[in-house]
């Protein structure tokens, strides 16, 4: 049963999922408080993130939401968050006069709607409710300081929430020849950041290698003992289908949408949203979402079950 909008309106910050928010109370956007997202490569943490950013920056009217993405260029990440707004799959978004011969017979005016989506994030932006940024901020914890800094002092009344993906990918402490020590220390400059501009973190972390089709646990986190601690909660993002294709159950891990650009049904990933550690409520369950890769869009289940 979905919330109602009295209730939702009562939630502190909105993040888009009902469901998430209910068990959650929202309580993952108070100061001071940092989240992880572990994944395989192409499981959606990604795109989960993006989600969740510009929902925040649209659905609250309190927050300033800083997206840096060190993973890949802000060339890749923007057109995913245009692609998600607009429902215009990403090559289409990137390549318009190309694409829109697919668009012919269609409802959707593709360059008519990916504009408008454009505008979105311009608009949001100059209203900095949404900035995003990406390596040549820079890649270090002293940058993201810096820029976190700069906004707490222009707005300090506002909730801040920084997203950064990815973790993992960060170049503070590289005179520690210690991979798993970097990492450690890393793990609480970052919670630092959080607890002194009483910010909210999400960020992405990467595994260990771990097999196809292993459904992940916070031991799998590269350098697991001090993230885990320093977080309030850690997700996992579990796709097999995308992982492991057919010789996942198809018929629990898939689900089939009809494209009317192209007119063919295509097949989609049914994703796991895992909660590996929950200090934010007492729900330690898992969420279910429907993924749509080729516009980065994630749409929630109407029901949750216990984790396996």
């Amino acid at each position: 049963k979905k919330l109602t909008d009295e209730t939702t309106e009562a939630l502190q910050t909105r993040s888009g999922f009902n469901l998430l928010d209910l068990k959650t109370s929202s309580q993952w956007a108070a100061p001071g408080t940092m989240i992880a997202f572990g994944g395989r490569s192409n499981s959606g943490k990604t795109a989960f993130l993006i989600n969740l950013a510009y929902n925040m920056a649209t659905l609250n009217e309190d927050v300033v939401v800083l997206f840096h993405t060190i993973d890949d260029s802000r060339y890749i990440v923007i057109p995913k968050f245009v692609a998600m707004d607009s429902k215009i799959k990403i090559n289409h978004i990137i390549t318009p006069e190309f694409s829109k011969q697919f668009y012919g017979t269609g409802t959707i005016d593709l360059i008519k709607s990916r504009d408008e989506s454009y505008k979105k994030l311009v608009n949001l932006a100059m209203e900095d409710r949404l900035i995003i940024k990406d390596s040549e901020l820079g890649v270090s914890l002293e940058a993201v300081d810096q820029w976190v800094k700069q906004y707490r002092k222009e707005y300090p009344n506002r909730k801040i929430i920084y997203f950064l993906d990815n973790f993992h990918l960060l170049s503070d402490m590289t005179s520690i020849p210690d991979e798993r020590v970097r990492n450690k220390e890393r793990s609480k400059m970052i919670k630092k950041i959080a607890t002194k501009y009483g910010i909210t973190i999400f960020m992405t972390v990467e595994y260990t290698k771990i097999p196809p089709g292993h459904r992940p646990h916070n031991f799998d986190i590269l350098e697991t003992g001090q993230i885990e601690y320093d977080c309030n909660a850690i997700y996992h993002m579990y796709n097999p289908y995308s992982d492991i294709k057919d010789e996942c159950d198809q018929d629990k891990w898939t689900w089939m949408e009809y494209d009317e650009v192209v007119g063919t049904t295509l097949v989609k990933p049914r994703t796991e949203l895992i909660t590996g550690k929950s200090k934010l409520r007492a729900f330690n369950g898992s969420y279910f979402f429907h993924l749509s890769p080729e516009i980065s869009y994630f749409e929630e289940e109407d029901n949750t079950r216990e984790a396996i």
